[in-house]
C-alpha cells in the first residue's frame, strides 16, 4: 500500500499556495520585464530617428557643397571673362589715346599749313578725309568701350 499512496500523491495537483507563489514569481518577472522592454523600444526608436535625421542633414550638406562648388566655378568663369574685358578695355583706351594723339598732330599740321592749305585743295581734302576717318574710328572705339563697361557692370 505504501506504493499506492506514493502514486496517489504524485497524481495530486499542487496546492493552491504553491501555484500562487509560482504565479507571483512570474508576474513579478513580467512586471520587471515590461518596463525594460519599453525602455529598449524607446531607445531603439530614438536611435533610428536620430540616424534618419543625421542622414538627412548629411544629404543637405552634400547638396550645399555641390552648389557651392558650382558657384565657385561660375565665379572663376566670371572673373576670367572680366579679366578679358579689362584687357580689351585697356587696349581700346590705348587705341583711343593714339587716335587722340594723331588727331592733335593733324590739327597742328592744319594750323601750320594755314594759307597753303587753301591753295592746295588736294592736301586739304586728304587731311579732311584723314580727320573724318579718325573721328569715325574714335566713335567706334567709344561705343566698344561703352559696351565693355556695360558688360563689366552686368557681371
Amino acid at each position: 500500500m505504501a506504493k499506492m499512496d506514493y502514486e496517489l500523491e504524485a497524481g495530486i495537483p499542487p496546492s493552491r499556495s504553491s501555484a500562487r507563489a509560482k504565479e507571483g514569481a512570474v508576474s513579478k518577472w513580467i512586471r520587471r520585464l515590461i518596463p525594460v522592454l519599453f525602455a529598449l523600444t524607446l531607445l531603439t526608436a530614438g536611435f533610428l530617428l536620430a540616424k534618419s535625421y543625421i542622414e538627412q542633414v548629411q544629404q543637405q550638406l552634400t547638396q550645399i557643397q555641390r552648389e557651392a562648388d558650382a558657384l565657385n566655378r561660375n565665379i572663376a568663369q566670371v572673373q576670367a571673362i572680366l579679366a578679358e574685358h579689362q584687357a580689351d578695355l585697356e587696349q581700346l583706351q590705348s587705341s583711343i589715346a593714339n587716335i587722340d594723339h594723331e588727331m592733335s598732330a593733324v590739327k597742328e599740321e592744319l594750323a601750320l599749313a594755314g594759307d597753303s592749305l587753301q591753295s592746295s585743295d588736294d592736301t586739304r581734302l586728304a587731311l579732311s578725309q584723314r580727320i573724318a576717318d579718325l573721328s569715325n574710328e574714335l566713335a567706334g572705339l567709344k561705343t566698344l568701350i561703352a559696351k565693355l563697361e556695360e558688360a563689366a557692370r552686368v557681371y
